[in-house]
């Protein structure tokens, strides 16, 4: 029963009744299509909080309005080209370690940690820096 749940955990695109994308395009395809988007998401949603943590703290940031904005947009660039890196980690495995479906039925667990850890390094530092504001004033 436990090996079954598991088995269908990691075959995640026959869960989702998906065919695994077993060529280059098709792996692409299938980072790129919706589920950056959803990604994007996820950073944004996360970094919802981070930004009302760092406005409540804007006079001991000690940062202009011009600089946080370019902050801000240098971590979305940063943010998506690590997601991208999830795709051409999949090529990688496809095509220097013969590896025909890349990740293959791993590729949505990666994806969900991935987006998991990156939810994390988005609201974790902000949430530390706004405790130590308020703990050490």
């Amino acid at each position: 029963m436990a090996d079954e749940l598991f088995n269908d955990v990691l075959d995640s695109e026959a869960m989702l009744g998906e065919r695994v994308p077993d060529t280059a395009l098709e792996i692409v395809r299938w980072w790129e299509w919706k589920r950056r988007l959803i990604y994007n998401g996820v950073v944004l949603l996360s970094g919802l909080p981070a930004l009302v943590i760092a406005l409540s703290f804007w006079s001991e940031l000690m940062l202009r309005p011009e600089d946080f904005v370019i902050l801000v947009v240098m971590y979305a660039v940063a943010a998506n080209a690590c997601y991208t890196i999830g795709w051409v980690l999949d090529l990688l495995l496809m095509v220097y370690f013969k590896l025909r479906q890349g990740f293959g039925k791993f590729r949505l667990v990666v994806y969900i940690i991935g987006c998991v850890f990156s939810a994390g390094v988005t609201i974790v530092p902000m949430l530390g820096l706004g405790l130590i504001f308020t703990v050490f004033g």
